[in-house]
């Protein structure tokens, strides 16, 4: 579940597609509450930050930098309150996450669409400004979060915080072909599909998630521990 039933205020209000009040919700492990995006690429990559092994904590719409400056602030509106009248005129912009490291690094993300960039180049110049200020930013696109992803990720979130059992996971170490398609785990190994998925997330077996859906014919690779295939976004 989430670590706090008490969502953190975003930075700016959250509109859907042609600036309507209406977004995507969920509540996602890692993150306080319900949490709010614009599209439902970003809350896809909002399930990549919420199961990556590396990542401790992220929010949406953290706060709004003065871009002319580098200056974070709390909200876009105290950016603008704060210099109202003095003669500076902000730039505002807010970022669709912020995730904290294992290691205490801070990284943000900007999600957009291809068909976004390709109108509005200048986004890509992000993470080159946010380097001057001193900080991380990645931009993701629909490219790498695609379908089979966001499918993937949504059903192995139900899964979060559930171990495979022992029996799984003796069975899973008696496998004598370490890659083998989820439909003989099930049939021949006698693993049943709840547990492959809890495999998966648990880091016992590797699936590639962004090739298709997980189904029967998947190829999965009996790993022992290790949770890199979780490992979606470049930090």
């Amino acid at each position: 579940m989430t670590d706090n039933i008490t969502p953190e205020p975003p930075a700016r209000e959250v509109s859907g597609p042609g600036k309507q009040k209406k977004g995507v919700f969920a509540h996602l492990p890692k993150a306080k509450g319900l949490i709010e995006t614009e599209v439902v690429n970003e809350m896809t990559c909002g399930y990549c930050l919420a199961l990556d092994p590396r990542i401790v904590s992220f929010r949406p719409q953290p706060c709004t930098f003065d871009m002319s400056t580098g200056r974070a602030y709390p909200t876009k509106k105290e950016l603008f309150s704060l210099f109202k009248g003095t003669g500076h005129s902000p730039i505002p912009y807010t970022p669709d996450f912020e995730a904290k490291t294992k290691n205490n690094r801070r990284v943000f993300f900007e999600v957009k669409h291809m068909f976004f960039l390709k109108r509005n180049a200048d986004t890509l110049l992000l993470p080159e400004c946010f380097q001057e200020f001193g900080c991380r930013l990645v931009v993701v696109t629909n490219e790498l979060l695609n379908k089979a992803l966001e499918h993937n990720l949504r059903v192995l979130r139900s899964y979060y915080g559930q171990a495979p059992t022992p029996e799984t996971l003796q069975k899973l170490a008696a496998t004598p072909d370490k890659k083998i398609r989820l439909q003989e785990l099930s049939g021949v190994v006698g693993i049943p599909d709840d547990e492959i998925m809890r495999a998966v997330l648990s880091g016992q077996l590797s699936v590639d998630l962004r090739a298709a859906r997980i189904g029967r014919m998947s190829l999965a690779t009996v790993v022992g521990q290790d949770k890199s295939h979780l490992e979606i976004l470049p930090l």
